[in-house]
């Protein structure tokens, strides 16, 4: 195969997608991932990811100690908004381990909805991933779309549970996450 080049009446898959696109990546760019992750430590991520939330949303990530989590690798984080209201809960869990099914995902531990009495509860949501200390390109944009998700699950605003959050039809879910992939590699978060 020359320059990428199929031969004649070959056909691409959907499967063959990942295979050609890295070998045209690999042709066109010669980027080795391994030669970036020294540049994308986990916690300068997630403070990448914070630093985008507070700019587009208002938003703030404060750590909380001492506070019970199912693994010592879990960190919690109270979110609030510019008025120092409370947002939510947000956990990350971000390192892979034998009890743990791989990928990433985001799960809302409490919806967000108002009570009875008219109450408003906020929500606690968790980001679970698998990463190593230090995140390929892939991983980075990863982050940033699980924290789209849990965006989605932390700026709701409604009345039911069954409604709030990810609680809505299946490519509406993924348009906050996929949005804020956009900003993974913005210039001024990477520095």
């Amino acid at each position: 195969i020359k320059a990428g080049l199929l031969p004649e009446g070959s056909k691409i898959e959907p499967w063959d997608w990942w295979y050609y696109a890295e070998r045209v990546r690999k042709a066109k760019y010669d980027l080795d991932e391994e030669l970036t992750k020294p540049y994308f430590h986990i916690a300068h991520v997630m403070k990448g990811v914070f630093l985008a939330a507070n700019r587009l949303y208002g938003i703030k990530a404060e750590p909380l100690e001492n506070v019970p989590v199912y693994n010592p690798g879990v960190k919690t984080y109270k979110i609030t908004d510019a008025d120092g209201s409370l947002v939510g809960i947000f956990t990350t869990d971000p390192f892979p381990r034998d009890s743990k099914r791989g990928g990433a995902w985001m799960n809302n531990v409490r919806d967000q909805y108002v009570d009875e009495n008219g109450n408003e509860v906020r929500p606690i949501i968790v980001n679970v991933c698998n990463f190593t200390e230090y995140l390929s390109i892939d991983n980075v944009q990863t982050a940033f779309h699980e924290f789209g998700h849990a965006l989605h699950g932390l700026l709701s605003k409604c009345r039911y549970p069954s409604v709030s959050g990810t609680s809505v039809k299946r490519d509406f879910v993924e348009m906050f996450s996929q949005f804020n992939e956009n900003w993974a590699f913005q210039p001024d978060l990477l520095k």
